[in-house]
């Protein structure tokens, strides 16, 4: 808006110094200049806020400054700060504004009726609905309301932003605090044990010779490369059940936990070792978590048009999927501890190459 009523005081041949993001650079120059006598500034909302508009010589005699309103902004107090750019410090100005029922604010805010009297009013009013002015009390009040709708309309944002932000701070907040117990822990046996036990209850199916092809896979891929379907169907009879197949994972683990012992036998580097994997697996969970958040932010917004509690709705579903990255942790945690590689350098250190 700014550049179009730059181009048609240039179209009318008068001077100004136009104030944008793209002049942003010499604001304060610009808004400093703009109490010279015959100065014209072109400035978008509230631009050049801190710096005095100084009143040039003959200016106060000439009334002032003159600042012109050319809408309506969506918050009344925006518009009392511009009007406070005249008559500061007890110096003369004037503060008008021209305001349309074609006006942004008018148009998103004000009832459905008024749009149906504007058409109305142009249709009985064709050579003088664009020139003549509505001075009207009422039509102030339409700008008025219209005005406060936008101000509720966007407290209410905010205020679903930090409803928003908060679900998603205390998810942050139980994901540092775990991160920060496993740095400081000294033994991480019962861990450990807890994310074995957790892991094989759900890959452990009800039927399990019915699905000794999705057990192999699930050992092979998060417990022991070597490992056979041999081996396996050796260890599963005809009477095993979803318990018994749950204790065998959970023993499968606790071999190749050994084997990977074995290679780091410094109980201070295999300590450090199990820290390295666990974090590892917390932190690639968290930053897919933090896109899933994003999404369900996008999609629960929507579920307010079906006339359904857009917080509610976000709070729910990320509750869910809070549930499913400490599922997903717990699963990576696992593979990374099985399955990580290690190599010994000359110089004593130790490369993890994960999974």
């Amino acid at each position: 808006m700014s550049n179009l009523y730059s181009r048609v005081l240039l179209q009318r041949g008068i001077v100004h110094t136009l104030l944008n993001a793209r002049s942003a650079p010499k604001e304060a120059w610009i808004v400093r200049e703009a109490g010279q006598p015959g100065a014209v500034t072109v400035a978008t909302s509230m631009a050049g806020r801190g710096t005095d508009i100084a009143l040039g010589e003959g200016v106060e005699a000439m009334g002032g400054l003159l600042v012109i309103g050319t809408e309506r902004m969506t918050s009344a107090r925006i518009d009392n700060q511009l009007r406070g750019r005249a008559g500061r410090q007890g110096e003369p100005g004037e503060t008008a504004f021209f305001v349309s029922l074609e006006d942004k604010v008018v148009l998103e805010n004000a009832p459905k009726r008024i749009g149906r009297f504007r058409q109305r009013y142009e249709a009985t009013h064709e050579d003088t609905a664009m020139t003549e002015p509505l001075t009207k009390r009422r039509y102030r009040r339409v700008i008025q309301k219209s005005q406060a709708t936008a101000e509720k309309n966007e407290r209410g944002q905010r205020f679903q932003t930090l409803q928003f932000d908060e679900v998603f701070r205390l998810q942050r907040d139980a994901i540092y605090r775990t991160r920060d117990e496993l740095m400081d822990a000294t033994d991480l046996s019962s861990l450990i044990e807890s994310l074995f036990e957790r892991v094989a209850a759900a890959q452990a199916p009800k039927a399990p010779r019915e699905h000794t092809a999705a057990l192999i896979d699930f050992v092979v891929n998060h417990i022991d490369y070597e490992y056979t379907a041999d081996a396996l169907l050796a260890q599963i009879d005809r009477n095993a059940t979803k318990k018994s197949v749950q204790s065998l994972l959970v023993t499968l683990m606790q071999k190749q936990l050994t084997k990977q012992h074995q290679q780091l036998p410094d109980e201070s580097q295999f300590l450090y070792f199990q820290k390295l994997v666990i974090l590892k697996a917390i932190d690639v969970a968290w930053v897919e978590q933090v896109d899933n958040l994003q999404q369900l932010r996008n999609i629960t917004s929507n579920r307010s048009k079906a006339q359904r509690d857009p917080v509610y709705e976000y709070q729910k579903e990320a509750q869910r999927s809070f549930d499913l990255m400490k599922a997903d942790i717990a699963d990576k945690a696992v593979r990374n501890l099985m399955l990580s590689q290690m190599v010994n350098n000359i110089d004593g250190t130790v490369e993890v190459t994960y999974p």
